[in-house]
């Protein structure tokens, strides 16, 4: 997957691929500073966030709880996966 800093991106699951899109701010290879999870990471500011699903913060994120709603400028780590898409 080749999403970098800078990319906006949307959330491809769950029928949210055309209601969601975010700028992604950062990219940790070893999941958010300070977790102990090491999975990769994107830090995403959210601009648009549909009516539905998103995927749940990353644990160890200092910016949000896991299951608190995201809104349109929240900043929240999320692990990364396949769900997100850079647009085009």
């Amino acid at each position: 997957m080749d999403i970098k800093a800078g990319d906006l991106i949307c959330y491809n699951a769950a029928g949210q691929k055309k209601k969601t899109i975010g700028l992604v701010l950062q990219v940790h290879d070893l999941g958010p500073p300070y977790s102990y999870m090491q999975k990769a990471a994107l830090l995403i500011q959210w601009g648009c966030v549909g009516n539905g699903l998103l995927p749940r913060t990353a644990l160890g994120d200092s910016y949000s709880d896991r299951s608190k709603n995201i809104g349109p400028g929240d900043i929240v780590w999320h692990d990364l996966g396949d769900w997100f898409e850079v647009v085009k």
